[in-house]
């Protein structure tokens, strides 16, 4: 019997598994907050070539929200006044954190510039409009019939 997690990374996989009767399924087990665990996910999916242009953009538009909750001194504006502030011999802190961009470019194989396009585009798209590309409401209602199926099961 598969325990089926409330917030589980790759649940339609899992569930694939479970269809094909598969017990034993290989897997790497993170410890992580949900942040921390969304951004794995994210990474994952992103480094997927069969990605839509719509899911791509969506995706790292929700990886630069996170990115930047987690790291907010990496937030336009903060980067570069404290950039600016270093400059002028202002900062006496060691500033380490990479930017989104660049983070994102670096875990997916895709160039900062490319990276920043797709947040942009995710971020100006809006839900509604997605709803209404006809696979997306098709993939959205298998995945969330499957994942009732499973918890039922």
């Amino acid at each position: 019997m598969a325990t089926w997690p409330s917030r589980p990374l790759n649940r339609g996989r899992l569930f694939l598994c479970l269809r094909l009767g598969l017990v034993d399924i290989a897997a790497d087990v993170i410890e992580a907050d949900d942040l921390h665990a969304e951004l794995a996910m994210i990474d994952e999916n992103l480094c997927r070539a069969e990605l839509s242009a719509t899911d791509r953009a969506v995706w790292t538009a929700r990886r630069k929200a996170i990115y930047i909750e987690l790291h907010p001194e990496t937030a336009q504006g903060s980067a570069q006044a404290l950039g600016m502030n270093k400059a002028v011999g202002n900062v006496t802190e060691n500033f380490s954190a990479t930017s989104f961009a660049k983070d994102t470019a670096e875990k997916t194989g895709q160039t900062d510039r490319i990276v920043r396009m797709h947040a942009e585009r995710g971020e100006k798209v809006i839900q509604e409009a997605i709803d209404l590309i006809p696979w997306h409401q098709a993939r959205h209602w298998n995945l969330s019939r499957q994942a009732e199926e499973a918890s039922s099961e």
